[in-house]
């Protein structure tokens, strides 16, 4: 008996069995009969590479396989796959069909993960991690694969999803400076990617005042924050979502106008020492500068403060919750005086005023007769006396007016003074 035929290689062939009848070589064989043997290539897993996913967005790809006896048995991987994908047998799955595995779903988590992709065929026992290949049965065929059979591991890759910020309401809108105000914003997925970011957005005025607050995931993902802005003016509001394991940072948001108007103030004179005070005394003038609600801040610039006929000083104010300042205020008049204190505002606070009553009295005064002469004079004899008016501390000034000189007798004059300090 002869069997002739080619197999070195996989595919059908024809095979040729010819029985020969050995008593008689010279005979035609007794019979021939031709047979078809079907060898098929080994199992594999042909070179491929994963294509990248993105978080949300759905996701196919198809896993090259060849050879073996179809159809195949199973598709599985020795490590877990993404959350949310599969890997699956081909639904096309026939005889002549190559590429049998599909991996496929939604992803739900970014990160770049190891895969080995295992197969078996029909000749095959299940290659799961319950059963590993090596105690399949005999003649069982198992092929593992991660880009090519026998290869290491390959990755699959899936990216963060990107996310579009979105400012949609600030209220109250007016503020005024220092005053909180509440930014809503929200925080979408952009398509193909799809889910629920969660994390932190950060608010921005522009003018260096900020504020962060937490999202609630949904679809989209929505939160707030409270912002006070230190600046009066127009303002514009961007919202930056700053991102989490699975959605990217957000580039800043649409600009969203913001009015900051300067905040109301209340000036107040707290003393005024000594009162009464004469005229020509310094006086102390204490006054303070507060911020009324729902302002918040602390008043910068000048208190000018006047006593109605004339006098005034000016008070720096240093910063604080309430802004103070002081300064010396001299009256040259006497009588009922109504102090008037003036903030002159700055750019984030307004003007605001008080007034508060305040005694002069009049200044003590020394007279002094300086000279008389001539000194002896006769009987009817005109003399000259000299006097001056000096005005006592704490007072000072020039005294006006006349002085009446007489000789303790009868006889007297009277001298108009010439202001100076002192008059004469």
């Amino acid at each position: 008996m002869a069997v002739t035929s080619v197999a070195d290689v996989g595919g059908p062939r024809t095979i040729t069995i010819t029985a020969i009848d050995n008593a008689v070589p010279s005979q035609p064989p007794n019979a021939v009969r031709s047979a078809s043997l079907t060898i098929n290539a080994p199992l594999a897993v042909p070179t491929f590479t994963f294509v990248a996913g993105t978080v949300g967005a759905a996701y196919t790809q198809t896993i090259p396989t060849s050879g073996g006896n179809r159809p195949l048995t199973t598709c599985a991987t020795t490590a877990a796959l993404p959350p949310g994908l599969t890997i699956v047998r081909d639904p096309a799955n026939t005889a002549s069909n190559t590429n049998n595995c599909i991996v496929s779903g939604t992803p739900t988590t970014a990160g770049t993960f190891s895969v080995t992709v295992m197969v078996t065929d029909s000749a095959s026992c299940d290659p799961s991690p319950a059963t590993p290949a090596a105690t399949c049965p005999a003649g069982s065929s198992t092929v593992t694969a991660s880009g090519s059979a026998n290869s290491a591991a390959t990755t699959l890759t899936i990216n963060k999803a990107n996310t579009t910020t979105t400012i949609t309401a600030d209220t109250p809108d007016p503020s005024v400076v220092g005053e909180p105000y509440t930014v809503n914003f929200s925080v979408a997925v952009n398509a193909p990617g799809s889910g629920m970011p969660t994390g932190t957005v950060t608010v921005s005025d522009g003018a260096g005042a900020t504020c962060t607050g937490p999202l609630t995931a949904g679809t989209p993902s929505t939160g707030s924050c409270m912002l006070a802005s230190i600046v009066s003016g127009a303002k514009t509001l961007t919202a930056t979502y700053n991102g989490d394991a699975n959605f990217n940072a957000s580039p800043a948001s649409a600009g969203v106008p913001h009015q900051v108007n300067s905040a109301a103030t209340t000036t107040t004179i707290t003393s005024d020492n000594p009162d009464p005070s004469v005229v020509g005394q310094p006086y102390t003038v204490n006054v303070t500068v507060a911020v009324n609600a729902p302002g918040v801040g602390m008043a910068t610039g000048t208190v000018s403060i006047t006593d109605g006929t004339g006098a005034m000083c000016t008070a720096t104010l240093t910063a604080g919750a309430p802004s103070t300042g002081s300064c010396m205020i001299t009256s040259t008049s006497s009588g009922s005086k109504t102090l008037t204190a003036t903030y002159s505002g700055d750019t984030n606070f307004s003007t605001s005023s008080d007034t508060e009553a305040h005694q002069v009295g009049l200044a003590a005064t020394t007279t002094t007769i300086t000279g008389d002469a001539p000194d002896p004079s006769v009987t009817n004899q005109a003399y000259t006396v000299n006097v001056t008016v000096g005005v006592n501390a704490p007072g000072t000034g020039m005294a006006t007016g006349t002085v009446t000189i007489t000789d303790g007798t009868g006889p007297m004059c009277t001298a108009t003074l010439t202001a100076g300090t002192p008059s004469t």
